[in-house]
């Protein structure tokens, strides 16, 4: 019986989609992103950015959040869909943000980038 109730709480998730994360594109920037992965059994979510202490979004059902700026992040699903879950539960991620830098030929334009040419 304890083994069935461990295979209860394992059904118990939130997970971020970390091969999904869509990291900053330019230096200073706020184009990343990030999602909750499918089959998540919580619905309400609280995000926030743990290196400036900001919230950055929250709500039922708000399980993509856009706009982040490089940092370290923590979101918090309430609301469990099913009754043998924790009341909370967290997990964390990193989103990228690009070194300055200069190039010769430039891929990217970044505002405050420098292009040189030769």
């Amino acid at each position: 019986m304890i083994f069935l109730n461990q295979n209860l709480f394992s059904q118990c998730s939130l997970s971020v989609d970390t091969a999904g994360l869509q990291h900053v594109i330019c230096p200073g920037g706020t184009t990343g992103s990030a999602s909750i992965l499918p089959g998540a059994t919580y619905t309400n979510f609280v995000w926030i950015n743990i290196s400036t202490g900001n919230p950055v979004g929250q709500g039922v059902n708000f399980d993509t959040i856009s706009n982040l700026e490089g940092g370290i992040y923590i979101v918090t699903g309430s609301s469990p869909t099913k009754p043998t879950c924790d009341t909370t539960t967290t997990d964390t991620f990193e989103i990228l943000e690009p070194i300055p830098n200069v190039q010769i030929y430039p891929t990217q334009a970044c505002v405050g980038d420098s292009v040189v040419n030769v």
